[in-house]
């Protein structure tokens, strides 16, 4: 296709993707790199607005969560800025930062309550509420290499490709099934949990109202379907 704008940015380097979100009010498109965190009108290409947060070779992409866009890097801050404003919001747009168990290369996981990182050496680290103790890693964790948090209860995805997940379960959404074996993706849904099996397989468990833990005969082998969207939508 045509290209139907082009930004050059004041930024070095940057290995994180852009995303596009709606505040309610308006699109934004949010870029990330060091040291700007920069917010465009996603048809023109005019700059909304911009914050100086991050610093080093940032690698984490952005996400948008809880009406915050979050931002993160190793050695840098995470760093929550509300959306919607204009020009340089630095000192007026950030609502607030943490600089404890940063990632280096993965996103941060949110449900809009909860932040996960993930870093490198495979710890996890949550900030926000703490309620059903869904944001206090298992001690017997270990090294992950992914996190998915539901509404009241959070799995991992360890690094040997088994599933650990806490927090409520009042639907037995955290009861991993013992048969489950090595998965490839994992998402925590409000109280049931769906995960992509090494086959492609999807298997879920938890609350089955609606029968959003039966997976449709068409969709237990799909290829290159991933768990998150049949966790958030399958209702």
């Amino acid at each position: 296709g045509n290209t139907v704008w082009y930004a050059k940015r004041n930024v070095a380097n940057s290995w994180t993707s852009p995303i596009v979100i709606n505040t309610g009010q308006r699109d934004e498109l949010i870029t990330v790199a060091n040291p700007w965190t920069i917010s465009y009108n996603p048809l023109t290409g005019a700059e909304y607005w911009r914050a100086d947060l991050l610093s080093g070779d940032v690698a984490p992409s952005p996400i948008y969560a809880g009406g915050l866009v979050l931002a993160c890097n190793s050695g840098a801050v995470l760093g929550a800025i509300r959306p919607g404003g204009q020009g340089d919001v630095t000192k007026t747009g950030v609502a607030w930062k943490a600089s404890d168990g940063l990632p280096d290369i993965t996103s941060p996981a949110s449900n809009g309550e909860l932040i996960f990182m993930a870093a490198s050496d495979g710890t996890v680290t949550c900030w926000g509420d703490n309620h059903y103790g869904m944001s206090t890693p298992p001690p017997d964790l270990g090294v992950v290499h992914s996190v998915s948090a539901g509404g009241s209860h959070t799995c991992a995805v360890k690094a040997d490709g088994t599933v650990k997940c806490w927090g409520l379960n009042h639907n037995g959404q955290t009861r991993v099934p013992r048969w489950l074996g090595v998965v490839q993706s994992i998402s925590a849904g409000d109280d049931h949990t769906c995960a992509v099996k090494a086959g492609e397989t999807v298997t879920c468990w938890g609350s089955n109202r609606d029968g959003k833990s039966t997976p449709p005969p068409e969709l237990r082998r799909p290829s290159n379907f991933f768990a998150k969207l049949i966790a958030r939508f399958w209702k």
